[in-house]
């Protein structure tokens, strides 16, 4: 069994025996306090010295840490409610990295999530999108419910690549979107609009003839018609069939559909980890993931109900799992876990579910392009204008008596425009303004510690004090 380790900084290497830094394989190592500090405190700390651990160690179970003791010892512990219980003792039959830095971002496992925010279209909502988005170091977030029209791509301040798909015109609903971070951006191939409710990106691999395709989808309601639904499906189905076999093929979003965790007769689709009974939505989806060869991620990993809920009811009271990440079946093994962060907060009464793959991203090398420039035309309304009249009239005056052929002097004309307007009105420095005040981003955290008392809370009249407040 391979641990992902994580180094304690308060250690040094030479208080650990030799024969252990003899066997180091894992090398993937941050400091402890970068990890899971929504629930390990001081104290936690404390505890983990002064029982002696030299590194503590994330599992397959992501409650789980494991702590070296010397003798050829170590402890299995659980996080349970911010504190450390021991589970067992056995011998180490692992070994780790004590170096003191951070693993590299090749080497690092490639984050990707799934959201449906309610609405991109209000001020400051794509802020609040990206600071969770960094928040949770994701990669690659996909986003339901934009409620934004027409498609496109749009570069954030903070450095983010939005691409989005939405209806052509009219009402204000449905939409889909795909947020990159910067590492992610440079691996981009490519990437389709579909409409309000689907949207494919492809990414560049790290292997050797596979691209990594994301399809972002917005399903309709289980309440919808059959017209609706089946025009949804037999439009996704037309886009998934043409993805090729080969690839690393992940559909995600929000389906509408509740698939349950009895998996009698899809047994190839799904686990048994999965939340309710399976509704009319759900049966569609599964048949659809069994058709082209996906498996549910949702449904594998065993965790608590409240992290597979990704969505609840207004008044708390209902919770269901119709948000879902799949990935072509032949790559399940590269799908280390799903689950929801209850943490993250927008506004929206859906949870972020986050799936984490033993995948790396490749850079993808782009043919250069013409760079294209954006000038200062708004002066020309002022003096600049008479300016403007007199610098071109001097460069063109030595063209007159060129005697070149056509190609040559549209190039020299072109060369003389774009220097004139350099000179005269400047390059255009676009300064992106984030539509949100200080103001609001400290409301915006004093609503997320709200949500996260009433997430928190052990008895139901501890919640409904928490919502009241």
């Amino acid at each position: 069994m391979t641990f992902q380790t994580y180094g304690l900084p308060v250690l040094s290497k030479s208080s650990v025996p030799g024969n252990i830094l003899k066997k180091t394989t894992v090398v993937d190592v941050i400091h402890l306090s970068l990890w899971r500090e929504d629930v390990i405190s001081n104290t936690c700390h404390e505890n983990l010295i002064s029982e002696n651990c030299i590194w503590v160690g994330k599992g397959h179970n992501s409650d789980s840490i494991i702590g070296y003791r010397g003798q050829g010892t170590f402890d299995v512990m659980r996080l349970v409610s911010g504190r450390l219980s021991m589970l067992s003792t056995g011998s180490v039959n692992c070994w780790a990295d004590l170096s003191d830095r951070r693993p590299s971002s090749s080497a690092r496992s490639l984050r990707i999530a799934s959201w449906n925010v309610r609405t991109l279209y209000e001020a400051g909502k794509c802020v609040q999108a990206t600071r969770e988005m960094q928040r949770y170091r994701l990669d690659i977030l996909g986003v339901s419910e934009t409620h934004w029209i027409q498609s496109g791509q749009k570069k954030l301040r903070s450095g983010e690549l939005v691409l989005f798909s939405g209806k052509e015109e009219g009402i204000h609903e449905e939409g889909v979107a795909i947020i990159l971070s910067k590492r992610a951006q440079r691996t981009l191939r490519g990437w389709e609009a579909h409409g309000s409710r689907l949207l494919l990106a492809s990414f560049s691999s790290s292997n050797r003839g596979i691209n990594i395709n994301i399809l972002q989808l917005y399903a309709p309601t289980n309440a919808a018609s059959e017209e609706e639904k089946e025009e949804f499906y037999d439009q996704l189905q037309r886009i998934t069939e043409k993805l090729p076999r080969k690839d690393v093929n992940i559909i995600m979003g929000d389906a509408n559909a509740k698939v349950g965790s009895d998996n009698i007769s899809y047994e190839e689709v799904m686990g048994k980890q999965g939340l309710g009974v399976m509704n009319d939505n759900g049966e569609r989806f599964a048949d659809f993931c069994s058709l082209n060869d996906l498996v549910i991620g949702g449904t594998i990993f065993p965790h608590k109900d409240i992290h597979k809920a990704t969505w609840v009811s207004p008044d708390g009271g209902t919770e269901n799992q119709i948000d879902h990440i799949c990935i072509s079946r032949k790559f399940r093994r590269s799908l280390q876990d799903v689950r929801v962060f209850r943490g993250a907060d927008i506004g929206s009464d859906h949870h972020l579910v986050i799936a984490t793959f033993q995948l790396k991203l490749k850079r993808y090398s782009r043919n250069p392009t013409t760079k294209r420039f954006k000038f200062q035309v708004n002066l020309l309304q002022g003096n600049k204008i008479t300016d403007f009249g007199i610098t071109p009239k001097n460069r063109f005056q030595p063209l007159e008596h060129l005697d070149e052929d056509m190609e040559t002097y549209w190039s020299q004309v072109k060369d003389s425009f774009i220097s004139t307007c350099k000179e005269v009105l400047g390059e255009k420095d676009y300064k992106h303004k984030d539509w949100i005040s200080q103001e609001s981003l400290n409301r915006l955290s004093e609503r997320r510690e709200k949500k996260a008392a009433v997430n928190n809370s052990r008895t139901r009249n501890e919640k409904e004090a928490a919502q009241r407040e």
